[in-house]
């Protein structure tokens, strides 16, 4: 069995190549790199875009398999009102009367099964409405 060749450069360590196996090059070697990006923005977008005490309308997400009558059921188990309805039927904004009660709102929404709660006041800007 013949080895594989060695490549010396100067004050690098010799590099084994093997047969067979080809590095990444091109746009393959960018694929790690351009990944990261994605992910980076789409959670730092999500962060600021997060629903807080201080959000009078929230966009709230439930589970894709949810119709609209379990979302409409998960707002009002959460204790709030819907005042519109997404594209989608897991899609909902909704408000909270008691405006001391919205972080009490947002924890329940997500104790009753809400993946995402959204700022709708801020979204607006996003869907032209």
């Amino acid at each position: 069995m013949r080895s594989a060749p060695m490549v010396m450069r100067h004050g690098v360590l010799p590099l084994r190549t093997r047969p067979g196996v080809r590095a990444l090059g091109g746009l393959g070697a960018l694929l790690p790199a351009v990944l990261l990006l994605l992910l980076s923005t789409l959670a730092i977008g999500t962060t600021m875009l997060a629903a807080g005490a201080g959000s009078e309308h929230v966009a709230v997400v439930a589970p894709p398999w949810y119709g609209p009558a379990q979302t409409l059921e998960l707002v009002g188990r959460a204790g709030g009102r819907i005042v519109d309805m997404g594209r989608f039927g897991n899609m909902v904004v909704a408000v909270v009367e008691d405006g001391a009660a919205r972080q009490a709102f947002l924890d329940a929404l997500h104790r009753e099964g809400a993946w995402l709660t959204l700022d709708a006041g801020s979204l607006k800007g996003c869907v032209g409405r």
